[in-house]
């Protein structure tokens, strides 16, 4: 290089890590999602099922247990939002880990009315379930599956 002449930057050398960064990072949630889809689809969701006391089941943090707000992450580990005096869809005051198994201890069907419109209604069953080391929660069907059996 000549005296008293600077190197031009090389712009492909400066751009490359975000480069790099900007196409590994949709590869990233793609895989995550895929391994969150796979573990859904190896559980099929009670719903409102009827099921006998005693049965095991997994909580799992479905699509649609996420889409009705049930579930979520306290720091980084996934729970299953629950509550110990009933059924309820809010005012949550217990969490059991995600892919949690549990016993199941009860069941009821409710019907849930929605506040922005109370002509909507929609009924679910909740199960009160128990694990070890945890006392008795209520769960949403949305967020409870048993292992799909071929």
């Amino acid at each position: 290089m000549e005296r008293g002449r600077q190197a031009k930057p090389n712009f492909d050398a400066r751009y490359k890590g975000a480069s790099l960064a900007l196409v590994l990072f949709p590869v990233f949630l793609l895989a995550l999602g895929s391994c969150m889809r796979v573990r859904d689809e190896t559980l099929y969701l009670l719903g409102d099922e009827d099921i006998a006391l005693g049965d095991s089941a997994t909580l799992v943090c479905s699509e649609q247990c996420r889409d009705s707000s049930q579930c979520g992450t306290i720091d980084t580990d996934w729970v299953i939002l629950a509550n110990t005096v009933g059924p309820a869809t809010d005012s949550h005051d217990l969490t059991f880990l995600d892919g949690a198994e549990v016993t199941i201890t009860g069941q009821q069907m409710v019907t849930l009315v929605y506040t922005g419109d109370p002509a909507k209604r929609q009924q679910i069953k909740f199960y009160q379930v128990e694990t070890p080391g945890h006392g008795p929660g209520w769960v949403a069907g949305w967020c409870i599956g048993q292992p799909i059996v071929p």
